[in-house]
């Protein structure tokens, strides 16, 4: 599936160069696009040119915000027809579900999701695109500013993020995010980037919802944004997710199923951001929490169903990904899920 984006992230682009004193033609031409090329919202664009427009931009202008100075001077309305689905949902949570699941309308290879947090009244918002050479830290603070304006203008500034976490190193002092964040700071250095947001937050009502628009718009997406093919990294955690109901798994085995050689399986996952070993973990993560979920279910048990040889091993993962051990994971489980 080509990598590409609507020309709409780019509205305004040409008018804040020209204000900070660069022509942008000549900008626009460093990555092979012109300024006709913006003319048209709705026209997609390759996103190898538009990241690298944005880092071109920040560096030869010395104005290391400059994505996030882009997104504010735009709004809701440069995602065309998914704004009308963002827009007419009945609260916050479904808004984002809506765009998260019409993204691809924006960003072909681009992807939103809400993950619930085991224990805690966040949940975040994870942004997720596939890498680049050049890096997309400007494209990303670019999307993350552009989410956090949409939202509170939507909900008249009663949807603000609680934590606003980000995978890159800061790209001008902390602080100087806050005014762009309302007033959060954020956190860099992080596994991704992430949006939390409290469940008060997402169970904001919208102010002009309409439903039955919601539905025709969504309907009118469906058609004309085609859904993304199935991606290798896709294909392989759904066949290691079925041969780990049964046991261990290694690559030979999920690349037998997938009729490839475990090397050229390896490459193609790496080419795709990820690879075998972060998928396996994964896998083991969710088991981990569902098993450990259900007191009835010994630790060594759990230990051996995710594929570890002793419990030490089961503790040192759970360490990491939940910060705690397996019997306070199952714990916290417990605590959470008993009746108020």
């Amino acid at each position: 599936m080509a990598d590409i984006v609507r020309a709409g992230a780019l509205w305004g682009y040409i008018q804040l160069a020209q204000n900070l004193g660069h022509d942008a033609a000549a900008l626009l031409a460093q990555v092979g696009l012109t300024p006709e090329d913006l003319d048209n919202p709705d026209a997609y664009l390759p996103r190898p040119a538009v990241v690298g427009l944005l880092e071109l931009t920040a560096t030869q202008l010395d104005c290391p915000d400059f994505g996030i100075r882009l997104a504010g001077v735009q709004d809701v309305n440069i995602l065309g027809a998914l704004s009308f689905a963002i827009r007419n949902a009945t609260d916050v949570r479904a808004s984002i579900s809506a765009a998260a699941r019409h993204i691809h309308f924006q960003a072909r290879q681009g992807t939103l999701a809400v993950e619930p947090i085991a224990g805690s009244r966040e949940e975040r918002i994870v942004f997720r695109t596939p890498p680049l050479k050049q890096g997309d830290r400007q494209m990303i603070e670019h999307a993350v500013c552009l989410f956090c304006r949409v939202f509170s203008h939507l909900t008249d500034g009663r949807a603000r993020p609680s934590r606003i976490l980000f995978e890159h190193e800061a790209l001008l002092h902390p602080a100087g995010y806050a005014e762009y964040f309302a007033g959060v700071v954020p956190q860099f250095g992080a596994e991704a980037n992430y949006v939390y947001l409290d469940r008060d937050v997402l169970a904001l009502p919208m102010a002009n919802a309409n439903r039955r628009l919601q539905v025709l718009v969504e309907s009118y997406l469906e058609s004309c944004a085609p859904k993304p093919s199935i991606s290798v990294a896709n294909r392989t955690y759904e066949a290691l997710a079925q041969v780990m109901r049964f046991g261990p798994a290694n690559i030979e085995d999920v690349a037998d199923m997938l009729r490839m050689h475990p090397r050229t399986l390896q490459r193609r996952l790496s080419d795709n951001g990820s690879s075998f070993e972060r998928l396996r973990d994964d896998i083991r993560k969710d088991m981990a929490m569902r098993h450990l979920s259900n007191p009835l279910v010994p630790l060594s048990e759990v230990a051996a169903v995710l594929g570890y040889a002793n419990q030490s091993a089961l503790a040192r993962s759970c360490t990491r990904w939940f910060g705690r051990s397996p019997k306070a994971m199952r714990a916290e489980l417990r605590r959470v899920h008993e009746p108020a």
